[in-house]
């Protein structure tokens, strides 16, 4: 009715090498980063320091923190996700950096403007 029946093959197949996903901590800090760099450079093509600004610092400062923590965690661990805690290191320290340039430059600005 159903005709021959096929063997089956050998058992199981190839070893899988298992992935491990990233470490956490790394890919907070690369999100944080991309925002802060973001808020940073969108504050300072807009001209306004408000929310913009402050979005920014804030996310750049703690993409620095989360980012020397997974990387620390990384090296001591052996877990992925060295580059990705050093992407966000960089756009971190280069948020705060914009920031704190577009502060200057206002402070600037406002002293000469206001004449003191």
């Amino acid at each position: 009715m159903y005709g021959p029946q096929v063997p089956y093959g050998p058992y199981g197949g190839p070893p899988v090498a298992a992935r491990s996903t990233p470490n956490g901590m790394a890919i907070v800090a690369l999100l944080a980063g991309g925002f802060g760099l973001f808020c940073c450079f969108a504050a300072v093509v807009l001209s306004i320091i408000g929310f913009m600004g402050i979005f920014g610092l804030i996310s750049a400062l703690s993409a620095i923190v989360f980012g020397h923590l997974a990387l620390h965690r990384v090296k001591r661990t052996g877990e992925p996700g060295r580059g990705m805690s050093i992407g966000g290191l960089v756009m971190g320290y280069i948020g705060t950096v914009a920031w704190v340039g577009m502060l200057i430059i206002i402070i600037v600005l406002v002293s000469r403007h206001s004449g003191a």
